[in-house]
């Protein structure tokens, strides 16, 4: 029985200990929320641009399939410049936007994600 006692006290005293330790980790994933919230924001939007920028590029370059056995006409030429300038134009208001809505210390890039030291 005295055994069952220790056991069990020795149970609750890792309970405990791991409720603490539980605490103080929560705390320190809350600060990091705070802290780099409007990052992970900002690189989101970057990251949404970019994959625009691949889309509309994979489209402007399949708009030119099958055309590349016989080479392209000057109008076929013109047609794809016209494409890719208007997707390059798409990408780039979608670069503007996300950059217009970044605020905040990363702005400047002054902010790091790394955590490692500045």
């Amino acid at each position: 029985m005295a055994a069952t006692q220790r056991e069990l006290a020795d149970t609750e005293h890792r309970l405990r200990e791991s409720e603490r330790e539980l605490g103080v980790l929560r705390a320190k994933l809350e600060s990091v929320r705070t802290e780099y919230e409007p990052s992970f924001g900002a690189l989101a939007r970057h990251a949404r641009a970019g994959r625009e920028l691949a889309v509309a590029l994979r489209e402007a370059a399949d708009a030119g399939d099958g055309a590349a056995d016989w080479g392209l006409s000057l109008a076929e030429v013109a047609a794809l410049t016209a494409t890719v300038e208007q997707r390059l134009a798409d990408a780039d208001r979608a670069l503007s936007r996300a950059l217009a809505e970044r605020g905040g210390p990363e702005a400047d890039g002054a902010k790091k994600i790394t955590g490692s030291p500045a």
